[in-house]
């Protein structure tokens, strides 16, 4: 039940952004997506690796430094960038291995077995962020530390699903 509970609390923060904590928007721009875009884009031109665009959002985020709170949004906004990227490259991979899957007469079904593997995952990925959150028994760093982990974990999820695509593309 708690881990329905938290799934439930984790995907309404994302999708909700800074609305779910009554914030303003003052604390997320089209300045601070342009950083990570802008990084991302360099990283895929050579110029730097694109895990270290991950939190670059949160960076330029005026309230980093601010309340509990304001940190928390910050994380959550950036993390609803993560998840609107995670969510575009998953369709497209489900769409190139259904492509796939109908030109093969074996019995592999690739877009079953990525969509139980990104199930698989979430499962995985909410209970080690909810570790992270009751490693400090909740509290302030708890809702820090949950926060970062859900940005981080589908930042790197996201790259994951884009080496996959590359791969299925070939």
């Amino acid at each position: 039940m708690k881990l329905q509970f938290w799934a439930a609390a984790a995907a309404l923060a994302v999708a909700s952004g800074p609305a779910a904590f009554g914030q303003s928007s003052e604390l997320e721009s089209e300045d601070s997506t342009a950083t990570i875009e802008n990084c991302l884009a360099e990283a895929e031109a050579g110029g730097r690796n694109r895990e270290s665009c991950v939190g670059r959002m949160y960076d330029a985020c005026p309230g980093n430094a601010g309340s509990t709170l304001e940190m928390v949004t910050c994380i959550t906004n950036e993390t609803a960038f993560w998840d609107a990227r995670l969510n575009e490259v998953y369709r497209e991979l489900i769409d190139i291995y259904r492509r796939r899957d109908s030109e093969f007469s074996d019995d592999y079904n690739m877009v079953a077995r990525l969509r139980d593997t990104q199930r698989g995952w979430i499962e995985w990925r909410d209970l080690k962020c909810r570790f992270a959150y009751d490693e400090f028994r909740g509290g302030t760093m708890g809702r820090i530390t949950g926060a970062d982990c859900m940005m981080s974990m589908t930042a790197e999820r996201v790259f994951e699903l884009e080496d996959l695509k590359e791969t299925a593309e070939m």
